[in-house]
């Protein structure tokens, strides 16, 4: 396909035809004597003045000629707004297609992690409990010592499975959200983060509970994952002593904070720099995708995650 002429060649034959014009009339008018004729008329009309309009005409064309001038450069500076918008139009889309395929590898890893935790783990325990109980219902009673030692390994595989079949619930959905609502669920991740860490984690909001009740599934499963991950990353890179959560609800709307006093992060003035790792892009996408905004804030010392969700969100 044959490339789009530049839009300078127009441009140079419109100069040129403007010229040839302009020659033409030249010639014509040396031919003609159009200036001594004009003169002649202008004389004719000279209680009416008529001899001014001549040089109204060039103050006119002037004008013209600077208004055309002025449009040009208008037009050029929206040409390259117009381009600086596709520009950054493209860079999202690009980035957006990054953030998808990242997104969708993070998925499916977590599936696959699933599915191998189904195959080894579970499967295994299934087959040694099929075995134990095969081997009771052949056993005799001389061999009621072993009976029992058999029962407890039971008893142990069957607490294992439960563990598995626990974090793999909560993989896929978090818990206590159905039974205890976002708060007592909060709670409850607050309290379970504590004891694994030994990292003080308090949690505070004036959300009532018919305010709870109005929030939809999609604003409490966002709510969760949020503090979670700012959890998760908190005990992974912060050093932190202490955490704060705090959710609140206003007229305006719900105002998440998660705030620890450790090392912090790369800052960028008072706030953090663009995110680059998966779990605080799927944060951002999060916040997002419920109609809200996300920012990471440099607290001196350690790290805010601020989530402000409007009032529409909230239904």
């Amino acid at each position: 396909m044959r490339a789009p002429s530049s839009p300078t060649w127009p441009a140079a034959r419109d100069a040129l035809l403007v010229a040839l014009v302009v020659l033409g009339f030249a010639a014509l008018a040396l031919k003609l004597e159009l200036s001594e004729k004009l003169s002649a008329w202008h004389h004719s009309f000279e209680a009416l003045q008529a001899d001014e309009i001549s040089l109204s005409l060039v103050v006119l064309m002037m004008g013209l000629a600077w208004l055309a001038l002025r449009r040009l450069q208008e037009a050029r500076r929206a040409l390259l707004e117009q381009e600086k918008a596709e520009q950054l139009v493209a860079d999202l889309l690009a980035r957006n297609r990054e953030l998808t395929q990242r997104l969708l590898r993070a998925q499916e890893d977590e599936r696959r992690m699933l599915s191998r935790e189904l195959h080894d783990e579970i499967g295994q325990a299934c087959t040694a409990l099929r075995a134990e109980a095969a081997w009771i219902t052949h056993a005799s009673p001389s061999d009621w010592p072993a009976v029992m030692a058999t029962a407890q390994r039971i008893g142990q595989t069957s607490a294992h499975m439960h563990g598995l079949a626990r974090d793999m619930l909560t993989r896929l959905r978090p818990p206590h959200i159905d039974s205890l609502g976002v708060v007592g669920a909060l709670q409850a991740l607050c309290h379970t983060w504590e004891a694994q860490c030994g990292v003080v984690c308090d949690l505070h909001t004036s959300l009532s509970k018919q305010q709870e009740a109005t929030l939809s599934d999609a604003i409490c499963v966002g709510i969760y994952r949020v503090v979670q991950e700012g959890l998760n990353n908190i005990a992974r890179h912060a050093q932190a002593t202490q955490v704060h959560v705090d959710l609140q609800a206003s007229a305006q709307g719900l105002h998440l904070r998660v705030a620890d006093n450790g090392v912090g992060m790369a800052v960028n003035r008072d706030h953090i720099s663009e995110p680059k790792g998966l779990g605080l892009l799927g944060m951002r996408e999060r916040a997002v995708a419920l109609g809200g905004t996300i920012a990471w804030i440099n607290t001196q010392p350690g790290t805010c995650i601020e989530v402000r969700l409007a009032l529409g969100a909230m239904a």
